[in-house]
């Protein structure tokens, strides 16, 4: 079994701070403990940190980082 994660999408190169607004109310909504981590995926090559436990990862790496949740 995984962790739950919130999982928003955004059509952005560039993620910022106000992209991460509706994937932090998710957060709240599911409990910070039952999903701690936020996951934006967004238009672009690089993988990165952002605030509030969040990290965003290309679309293109969606579908592996998917098969990885699912072993």
């Amino acid at each position: 079994m995984f962790d739950p994660v919130g999982v928003g999408m955004q059509l952005t190169a560039i993620p910022t701070a106000r992209h991460l607004d509706p994937l932090n109310r998710l957060k709240v909504l599911m409990s910070a403990e039952s999903a701690p981590q936020g996951l934006l995926v967004y238009t672009t090559e690089e993988e990165r940190a952002l605030p509030g436990g969040n990290r965003a990862l290309p679309w293109q790496r969606l579908p592996s980082w998917i098969a990885g949740l699912l072993g």
